[in-house]
């Protein structure tokens, strides 16, 4: 679980760099963005994932 954690933070943190550095991009990601919340959330469950709607904001 740690571990999937680690990867998630690092895969966010190079959504987020992109979008500073490309904003034609930003919709693009965003719906990318938005897509991966969704999966972990089903597969996490909210309890788990309650820390990205933080992040989401």
């Amino acid at each position: 679980m740690k571990l999937s954690r680690k990867i998630l933070k690092r895969f966010l943190l190079i959504i987020f760099v992109f979008l500073i550095f490309n904003q034609e991009m930003y919709s693009e990601c965003a719906v990318c963005y938005t897509i991966v919340y969704v999966e972990l959330k089903e597969k996490f469950g909210k309890r788990k994932t309650s820390s990205l709607q933080c992040l989401r904001k």
